[in-house]
């Protein structure tokens, strides 16, 4: 099953989530062979579903799965940044077929902010900073830092 079947399945299961956490069938094989590969999932996923289907609002459901993941576990928390550093680059570089309510950056600034302590305890996935002092807080900090770097802006 490709990404795109993958992504089908999940959306008529209303299991976008897990598509977008790579569990179980949902995973897409990444080249490091970690986690399932976020960026063809939102690439190859998401943006290509969006293009052949703009009046889907894939855009918002996925908007609000990355939201709602910010209520959630460590683990959530963190995938959820990755999707939304993710997009943020992809709009920057006019690659995203959509862009996100500025809203939703607001609630990614506070849930990484309001779990800060929980993030810096967090260090089960390697992809995800296990191996850094602070955790996935320092892998975030990390990005954080990519973008100011880049893009002259900070995420958080």
């Amino acid at each position: 099953m490709n990404t795109l079947e993958k992504l089908k399945l999940a959306l008529s299961k209303n299991e976008l989530k897990y598509f977008l956490e790579g569990k179980g069938d949902y995973n897409i094989r990444s080249r490091e062979g970690f986690i399932s590969d976020r960026s063809i999932a939102l690439y190859s996923g998401i943006y290509e579903y969006y293009n052949l289907n703009p009046n889907s609002q894939i855009d918002i459901i996925f908007e609000k799965t990355l939201i709602d993941m910010l209520k959630e576990n460590e683990f959530d928390i963190v995938t959820a940044f990755e999707y939304f550093w993710m997009q943020i680059k992809a709009e920057e570089k006019n690659e995203s077929p959509f862009r996100f309510d500025l809203k939703s950056y607001e609630a990614l600034k506070n849930a990484i902010f309001l779990n800060a302590e929980k993030l810096k305890n967090y260090k089960e996935l390697t992809e995800y900073g296990s191996q850094l002092e602070n955790g996935a807080y320092e892998y975030i900090e990390g990005i954080d830092k990519y973008f100011e770097d880049e893009y002259n802006h900070k995420i958080l």
